[in-house]
């Protein structure tokens, strides 16, 4: 924009990526110096990003930020049940000096009703080259809205860079539980 005696330069976003790390997969590598990951969700997804695999119709969206009760919430459940998929992915991260990564988040999940709260939510884990289901233990009851802290064994990534996880949602039209997530930490 002009301004008085020359230009003005205003940037609103901006993106760093480090140039020759990595594996040239086309994912940013993280910075290094930095290893594990520590994410609350009290102000927001921070860092992570939301991928929608697949969402029906009557919604636009399944993870929503809940700023005011401090957790990331998923539901797919609209006037009833929708079929969704969608997945919530941390950063990159490194686990190269972690000898026996793992992952405790404080979750709460409701309303699983009839069905299986292990067909609904998940975690998943990027190895730097594919996605697996980690097993998740200690998980919330999925019929109330206490929150737990659950945990996933990462040893199998251990010592790995540019890894990443993903809570991953999925609904059908006969269940479409709330999952609600407030922090997790990696070391």
């Amino acid at each position: 924009t002009e301004a008085k005696g020359g230009t003005q330069l205003r940037i609103q976003t901006m993106v760093i990526t480090f140039e020759g790390e990595g594996s040239g997969s086309g994912d940013t590598p993280t910075p290094s110096g930095e290893t594990g990951l520590e994410q609350s969700f009290d102000a927001g997804k921070g860092n992570f990003t939301i991928e929608d695999k697949s969402i029906g119709e009557g919604i636009s969206y399944v993870w929503s930020e809940d700023t005011k009760n401090k957790y990331m919430k998923a539901s797919a459940y609209k006037g009833g049940c929708i079929a969704a998929e969608s997945w919530l992915i941390s950063p990159a991260f490194s686990l190269k000096n972690v000898a026996a990564p793992v992952m405790t988040f404080n979750n709460a999940c409701n309303q699983v009703k009839g069905g299986t709260i292990t067909d609904h939510i998940k975690v998943m884990v990027y190895d730097g080259a594919n996605w697996t289901e980690a097993t998740i233990s200690n998980m919330p009851d999925g019929k109330s809205w206490t929150f737990v802290d659950s945990t996933v064994d990462l040893k199998a990534i251990a010592g790995k860079e540019n890894v990443k996880i993903a809570f991953k949602y999925v609904s059908t039209t006969a269940v479409a539980p709330t999952w609600e997530i407030k922090t997790v930490s990696i070391q």
